[in-house]
């Protein structure tokens, strides 16, 4: 088996090649791929991954992070939906009021 299995060898790139990465302090970054929570290959000094290897490193931490705050995806969709509507009607309140005091 080989450890690039399944994986086009031209997708291989720097970590900090892409967008989701690339304000990340470094340290962090090679945290990640040293602790195989971000997958990654060294080739001598350097790391490289894939943007496939770091979608699933940013979703499986954005579903732990939820995970840990106890909350149920479910559950941050109807509380978005709430947030939305709020805001909504806080926008046409604001739009009611500059209506009246152009009268």
């Amino acid at each position: 088996m080989s450890l690039l299995d399944g994986v086009n060898p031209d997708d291989l790139k720097s970590p900090f090649d892409n967008p989701f990465l690339k304000k990340t302090p470094r340290p962090s970054v090679y945290r990640w791929l040293i602790h195989g929570q971000l997958k990654g290959i060294r080739m001598g000094r350097k790391w490289f991954t894939t943007d496939k290897w770091v979608n699933e490193y940013l979703e499986a931490s954005t579903t732990n992070s939820i995970r840990g705050r106890g909350a149920r995806p479910s559950q941050l969709s109807e509380n978005r939906v709430a947030e939305v509507e709020a805001a909504e009607w806080k926008w046409k309140e604001i739009q009611e009021k500059k209506k009246r005091e152009r009268s």
